[in-house]
């Protein structure tokens, strides 16, 4: 990789921060962790040989994705931590479409999927509190061709950026893409923007599908019906709306019209 493309990409951050390029790390966000010292640091690697996704899972990382963490330092306590990843979230699918790529949309909380749910990548962060504020650590994961990724969980199917009409996927386009995780995690002040609700209403995979939620106490079925002002997804059942802020969610319907 290319450090001088990458950080001109970086649009004045690069010297705000210690950038690191690797071709094989266990997890980017590992590395990260591992390093309580990096405050402001952004590690970009070629290969993962154990990514994380949520819930603990295996990310598969195969050779030519896109893997890349940011660590990022607040002064104050993360209050709503959750929203900082929609944040990256829905910054990365509205970079990505504006590259000509079919439409990319949000599958609550952290997946970036194209129109059919088929999954492109996802966003996995850690909080860390501090004695003062806390610290971020914010990873990116994205699939550069589904043929090398496998089969997900749930039987879930990948696609890629050249599946989608990217085909050049070079130094310059991760640059792109780390400075929009950079951006969204230098901006953000502890709440959703004030036009996040029509920026997220745009890229809401889930909006109107039947949903089952497994949540501490217990199954939930309802209608997806989209989020709080605190980025929990709002789950409709039975004339009743619930505030869900963390659980497995799966479809069983498609999207009814309004």
């Amino acid at each position: 990789m290319d450090r001088e493309i990458i950080s001109r990409a970086l649009q004045g951050h690069g010297g705000a921060l210690s950038l690191h390029l690797l071709d094989v790390v266990d997890s980017t966000n590992r590395w990260l962790l591992d390093r309580p010292d990096q405050t402001y640091s952004l590690v970009i690697a070629r290969r993962q040989t154990a990514g994380v996704g949520r819930l603990g899972r295996t990310w598969e990382s195969p050779p030519g994705g896109l893997y890349m963490s940011l660590a990022w330092t607040y002064a104050d306590t993360m209050t709503a931590p959750g929203a900082l990843s929609l944040s990256v979230a829905v910054g990365l699918a509205e970079l990505i479409t504006s590259m000509g790529a079919a439409d990319i949309q949000v599958k609550w909380p952290n997946d970036l999927v194209d129109g059919s749910g088929n999954k492109l990548g996802g966003i996995l962060g850690a909080f860390e509190p501090r004695s003062r504020g806390c610290r971020v650590v914010m990873g990116v994961g994205i699939n550069v061709e589904a043929a090398s990724v496998g089969m997900l969980e749930a039987g879930r199917t990948p696609v890629g950026l050249e599946d989608i009409g990217i085909p050049n996927v070079d130094e310059q386009l991760v640059g792109r893409l780390a400075n929009t995780v950079i951006h969204a995690c230098a901006t953000f002040d502890g709440h959703l923007c004030d036009d996040f609700d029509a920026r997220w209403a745009a890229r809401d995979w889930l909006y109107r599908r039947m949903v089952r939620v497994e949540t501490p106490a217990g199954m939930l079925e309802g209608r997806a019906m989209g989020l709080d002002a605190t980025g929990a997804l709002l789950v409709c059942s039975h004339g009743d709306t619930t505030a869900i802020r963390g659980g497995e969610v799966r479809v069983y319907s498609e999207r009814v019209a309004e």
